[in-house]
């Protein structure tokens, strides 16, 4: 026997054609990532903060399907959470889209919050919806580390979540907060607070994305910068907080784009 793999990393509908005499094939999936969250107040004087991390797509590993040989199965892989420019307060990033094989599915991880008043660093697919009064598990307010990708049933796990918006700090060297890590992966690190004087106030960078068994979350932007993207299925960092319309705009990061891996023997 040979053992045979199909990779699918290009977001949109797939189609996996069976070989002849293959009844059986592990799939391996995660779903799109959310992007970060924004945070942009030109010209406030005050203490600001940055945007929340995104949450990394549900995942399952080698998960068995019986198949028809010389037959198809559908799927979809999700695109991950679309990074966009904010210049206003808040913004919430974009919820990733589910990946999907056949019977299968992974539940989208979700774009991060930039508003205090709700659940800010939002869960990865499988933890649930976030909502405005109390979060689920696997949704962050304000300060709070993302938490880790966790077991659901055999084969499947929740994605990591993203890290709350946090708070912007004067003591030197603190950071937004990291995301949650998943399989070795690590979440994404916060961007650095910074408090020049001549700003008026202290600028918060943003918080980083949950993390994807197949690679990190996304960065959190330091002041007047951009949250980076996550590997496949991670979530995107937050945006640090935008000084001025004088400066560039800048973005949350993209979610990572799904995946889905097919194996057989043959």
């Amino acid at each position: 026997m040979t053992s045979r793999a199909q990779a699918f990393t290009t977001p949109g509908a797939i189609t996996f054609n069976v070989p002849a005499n293959v009844t059986i094939i592990l799939i391996t999936m995660v779903a799109g990532g959310g992007s970060g969250g924004g945070v942009s107040i030109p010209g406030a004087p005050a203490a600001i903060s940055g945007g929340a991390g995104g949450g990394a797509g549900e995942y399952c590993r080698r998960v068995p399907l019986q198949v028809t040989p010389g037959g198809t199965v559908s799927g979809v892989v999700g695109r991950g959470g679309v990074a966009a420019t904010y210049d206003v307060y808040p913004h919430r990033g974009d919820d990733g889209v589910a990946s999907s094989f056949g019977p299968y599915k992974c539940l989208p991880g979700f774009g991060g919050q930039g508003d205090a008043t709700v659940s800010n660093g939002c869960a990865g697919g499988g933890f649930g919806v976030p909502g405005p009064a109390l979060p689920p598990p696997g949704s962050n307010y304000n300060n709070v580390a993302g938490d880790n990708a966790r077991y659901e049933v055999a084969n499947w796990c929740s994605g990591a979540s993203g890290a709350g918006r946090t708070t912007c700090s004067i003591v030197p060297g603190t950071t937004g907060k990291a995301g949650g890590n998943c399989e070795g992966q690590l979440g994404g690190q916060g961007g650095l607070h910074v408090f020049p004087a001549l700003d008026g106030g202290c600028k918060g960078g943003g918080s980083g994305g949950g993390a994807s068994p197949f690679g990190p979350g996304g960065m959190g932007g330091t002041r007047n910068g951009s949250g980076t993207a996550g590997a496949f299925g991670a979530g995107g960092g937050g945006n640090g907080w935008r000084q001025s319309a004088a400066f560039p705009a800048i973005t949350a990061g993209a979610g990572g784009g799904g995946y889905i891996l097919v194996e057989w023997e043959e």
